[in-house]
């Protein structure tokens, strides 16, 4: 997936477009919440940037390269677009604390990782979803007309890839305190 840097970068760019614009002068309270849907939003844009490139991919046949790339350069011309090339920066503790917050002398977004790791791991290790991926990794063709339906399985690579971006993007722009 050629486009996840691009798509960690414009999910990182709405949150911090809705952090910047709604938490100044709201309640404590309502910062919380605001926080929280920007996160949602960030996260519901970047699987739909994994849809996209599923859909390219699995039903219109295009090669996984070419469409990422088109679908990186299309993500880049919306960012540049939407933020005019600035930089959008200045976010609260909570945001802030994702990518330079300490837990235990642990800096938090290794432990972010570590979950994610983690998290894939158990995925690729023991689920057949896992195994259907490295069965396609080793001969899709093959894999195909064993039963598994790999259409579902190429699109949910791409779900997972989009995520996993979006969570980049969200401790990057906590780690530089912008996007």
């Amino acid at each position: 997936n050629l486009s996840a840097v691009a798509t960690a970068n414009l999910c990182a760019l709405t949150a911090a477009h809705l952090l910047t614009t709604q938490i100044a002068g709201a309640s404590e309270t309502m910062q919380i919440v605001w926080m929280f849907i920007a996160v949602f939003v960030a996260v519901a844009l970047g699987l739909l940037v994994g849809l996209l490139n599923g859909a390219i991919v699995v039903y219109a046949g295009v090669h996984p390269m070419l469409a990422t790339v088109g679908t990186m350069i299309m993500i880049k011309g919306v960012a540049l677009g939407f933020t005019h090339g600035a930089v959008i920066s200045g976010f609260p503790a909570p945001i802030r604390f994702i990518g330079s917050g300490m837990v235990l002398s642990v800096p938090f977004g290794l432990i972010v990782f570590a979950v994610c790791a983690a998290a894939v791991s158990v995925i690729l290790n023991r689920t057949p979803f896992g195994a259907a991926i490295y069965l396609i990794g080793s001969n899709e063709r093959a894999t195909e007309y064993s039963g598994v339906d790999t259409k579902r399985v190429l699109f949910g690579i791409y779900l997972l890839s989009s995520f996993l971006a979006v969570i980049a993007g969200l401790v990057r722009m906590g780690r530089f305190n912008s996007a």
